[in-house]
């Protein structure tokens, strides 16, 4: 980076004064200073051609005057007699005067005289050029993600934001143009980068801009050198690598029976599914939409989870991803037959046995709270002589007991949980359990509270919903 600053000066008793100003070609910002015009960004690297126009209206004789003649000189620089070799480099084309600072040395300072001669006047100048050690270091951001020779992938129907931004210092930057480049095979075997495409940015008051690889047609699974050029720097472009995704193929989703059974334990399969790049790891999602609202059911290294299903009509929505795209099966419905009532709870038993132990979190949260509101919703009353508000005293003891059961399988499943999401789902199903006061026991509190604590304990962010829902389930 080079600091150029300039003031310029007419020897006493001459004619009026003529404005002169310098403009520095391809640098980023400019200002006026005293007439003249400065930058405040060269670049160590970079050719800086000094310009020196005048403006014959402040002096009328000088209208139809040939270019100046320009004489430049060292007045002095830091270290001593840096400066010898810029200026043996420079040379005029007619009012311009052009150095390339490639020939600067690093932390140099040089103050130059300029001296513009024509029609018998003479006007002077001076102008000081500050290089710093080192260059400017970019980056290129796509998402969260910094592009570099790992390739990053980009989404192939959509466009993708890109952004630049200097990290050796806080300061602006503009993009002109891109070249996205792609390997190809050379003589002997050898492999080169040939350019697919230029893109020059239309937004040039931006480091940022928006690349459509359908638009530019460019090929699923090849990798790509994306190459941003920017405006006060287009010697020293930066340059990363990326790839276009390649969705996930669709497979196949079956179910163990077609005509289950409420609370009836009920086995998701499916195969066929792939991706053509081989470092992804595709995670499925089952929805599961039932009249209260819409469970969810995620797996990554297996092939088949096990679900239980509400009475009623359920639609069910399968689909894969890629952590990019995702591709599903078109939604089925499924009649889900109901039990007697007087089965309820046995079914109910059945099914929270049917939880297995490696059970991820929102499978251990849909079926226990599935569960339970089936049984806090069944009609199991008689009209023994021994019961307590129209509940057999045995019953009240069953579901008692299986409410326990549930609470202690929701905080076994807690070890495991990573994520605020999978805390709100623990605190939700908490709270759930809790809505019926009549069924939660003493031993049932224990196993709340344990849960809670381990909750606690994890460095996991808790957020406001959370908070309340794990109030209500203490």
């Amino acid at each position: 980076k080079c600091r150029m600053i300039s003031q310029n000066s007419s020897q006493p008793g001459s004619q009026p004064p003529i404005v002169y100003n310098i403009t520095v070609v391809s640098m980023f910002s400019m200002d006026s200073v005293n007439g003249w015009t400065r930058s405040t960004r060269p670049r160590e690297g970079a050719t800086l051609e000094v310009e020196f126009t005048y403006s014959p209206e402040n002096d009328p004789t000088t209208k139809g005057v040939d270019p100046p003649a320009l004489q430049w000189e060292c007045i002095d620089s830091k270290p001593e007699n840096s400066c010898n070799v810029p200026l043996s480099k420079a040379n005029q084309s007619g009012n311009s005067l052009t150095f390339n600072s490639e020939v600067l040395i690093p932390e140099s300072q040089i103050n130059i005289k300029v001296t513009a001669v024509y029609g018998g006047h003479e006007r002077t100048g001076t102008f000081s050029v500050q290089v710093d050690k080192d260059l400017a270091e970019y980056e290129i951001h796509v998402r969260d993600l910094k592009l570099g020779d790992n390739p990053t992938k980009f989404l192939a129907n959509t466009s993708t934001s890109v952004f630049v931004k200097r990290v050796d210092k806080d300061l602006p930057i503009i993009v002109q143009k891109y070249d996205i480049l792609k390997e190809t095979a050379g003589d002997n075997d050898d492999s080169q980068e040939t350019v697919v495409t230029t893109v020059e940015v239309g937004e040039k008051q931006s480091n940022s801009f928006s690349l459509d690889s359908e638009a530019l047609s460019l090929v699923r699974g090849q990798t790509y050198t994306l190459k941003v050029f920017m405006e006060d720097d287009l010697e020293h472009p930066k340059s990363g690598k990326f790839v276009v995704n390649h969705p996930p193929t669709k497979g196949t989703m079956t179910l163990s029976t077609e005509e289950p059974q409420e609370l009836q334990e009920v086995s998701v399969t499916w195969s066929g599914w792939s991706d053509d790049d081989d470092d992804d790891q595709l995670t499925y999602t089952l929805l599961v939409k039932k009249e209260s609202g819409i469970d969810e059911y995620t797996a990554v290294t297996k092939t088949s989870i096990s679900v239980v299903f509400p009475k009623g009509t359920v639609q069910l929505t399968f689909s894969a991803s890629d952590g990019l795209e995702s591709v599903s099966l078109a939604p089925r419905t499924v009649d889900v037959v109901a039990i007697q009532e007087d089965k309820v709870v046995d079914a109910a038993k059945e099914a929270l046995g049917s939880i297995s132990e490696d059970a991820n979190v929102d499978e251990v949260s849909n079926k226990v709270q599935l569960i339970f509101e089936t049984v806090d919703s069944s009609s199991d009353k008689d009209q023994d002589e021994d019961k307590d508000d129209g509940i057999s005293k045995e019953k009240l003891e069953e579901k008692q007991d299986l409410v326990k059961n549930m609470a202690n399988v929701v905080k076994d499943s807690t070890e495991n949980v990573q994520s605020t999401e999978e805390v709100a789902q623990v605190a939700e199903t908490v709270e759930v359990l809790t809505t019926n006061t009549d069924f939660v026991t003493e031993e049932s509190r224990t196993a709340i509270f344990d849960t809670m604590d381990t909750l606690l304990d994890k460095d996991i962010t808790i957020n406001d919903e959370t908070s309340t829902s794990m109030a209500k389930g203490m």
